[in-house]
């Protein structure tokens, strides 16, 4: 088996990325394009293609290398991510006798983030399939994020599928699969970046929930429209096995405005509107929830479940910080 690989330069002004492109051929005939510099808009960095041909597999386009990363540990781990890609994709093309393979990547820089994509495209006949993989760092602290709960904190899934689902709502019936096909929710496997703009890009592989003219559908999440507030265990209190939460503290730092008029609770954000009856499992035109709202030394309490399933705010229990952490997002 041999093994060859072709360096590219390229340069990150504030970490040092270099591409490279790692290719197993069974034959002596890999030959290497002559090849060609282009630059970015931003000129932040250059990259060297090398298409690679062999008349047992053809193999184009690049792959990076990180380099000179102050972090050894990370950049190592990170190597590791695109050569595995690399052969494993190499494999998947061998076993379906693929007359073509192709790595492209792109990089997206904002203050704080770099995000490297990386796109493979597996020829098979008339059709192919393209996939994609993305990296994510904070480029101050080394720090990787390989999870929307890394990034988002741990209502992070949440957070992603009620924007996906409002987004995939708003567009045209054909786009996007679904039922059983369709979009099933976000998980430790989601693929997502950060633009320039610093904002949270998530992104599918095309067939994995649009038909293939949608191509590789892509979901935006702005955290800046996000906010988060946590509740302490010993500030809640249990009946019948109901977790009951503070309601005036708990939305007010979410940006909510409440009002009481007697025993009738109104509470408001932006121009959503919705009622309480303090004593009263009823709620929202005839709606009901697991427990009827009281009050406690003064204040109002109302079952976690409520802020979940009326109010759409996301919540998550840590016990090993006795934490509830709530969160929204506009």
């Amino acid at each position: 088996m041999k093994f060859k690989k072709v360096i590219m330069a390229a340069l990150i002004s504030s970490m040092c990325l270099s591409s490279s492109i790692f290719v197993f051929a069974e034959t002596n005939d890999l030959q290497i394009v002559a090849p060609m510099i282009t630059e970015s808009s931003s000129s932040l960095y250059t990259i060297q293609e090398n298409p690679l041909h062999s008349t047992s597999q053809v193999i184009t386009g690049e792959l990076p290398q990180f380099t000179d990363m102050k972090d050894e540990a990370l950049q190592t781990k990170l190597n590791k991510i695109i050569t595995n890609l690399f052969d494993k994709k190499v494999a998947d093309a061998k076993k379906i006798n693929s007359p073509a393979l192709n790595f492209q990547y792109e990089v997206k820089e904002s203050e704080k983030y770099l995000s490297l994509l990386i796109y493979t495209y597996l020829s098979s006949g008339n059709t192919g399939s393209d996939d994609v993989t993305t990296i994510v760092l904070d480029k101050n602290q080394y720090k990787q994020y390989e999870t929307l709960v890394d990034l988002l904190g741990p209502n992070g899934y949440k957070i992603a599928n009620i924007k996906i689902s409002q987004q995939m709502k708003a567009a045209p019936e054909y786009q996007y699969f679904t039922g059983d096909e369709g979009f099933k929710g976000t998980n430790s496997a989601t693929k997502f970046y950060m633009d320039e703009h610093g904002k949270i890009i998530v992104i599918f592989n095309k067939y994995e929930i649009a038909p293939g003219v949608s191509g590789m559908p892509k979901f935006e999440i702005d955290p800046a429209m996000i906010k988060e507030t946590t509740v302490h265990f010993s500030d809640t209190f249990l009946v019948d096995q109901i977790r009951m939460l503070p309601l005036r503290q708990t939305l007010e730092n979410l940006g909510f405005e409440l009002t009481w008029n007697n025993k009738i609770v109104t509470i408001t954000r932006g121009e959503e509107s919705h009622s309480i009856i303090i004593g009263s499992s009823t709620v929202d035109n005839g709606r009901t929830i697991d427990k009827a709202p009281l009050v406690s030394n003064g204040r109002t309490f109302v079952p976690i479940s409520y802020f979940e399933t009326v109010l759409g705010i996301s919540y998550f229990a840590d016990a090993n910080a006795n934490l509830f952490t709530l969160t929204i997002i506009d």
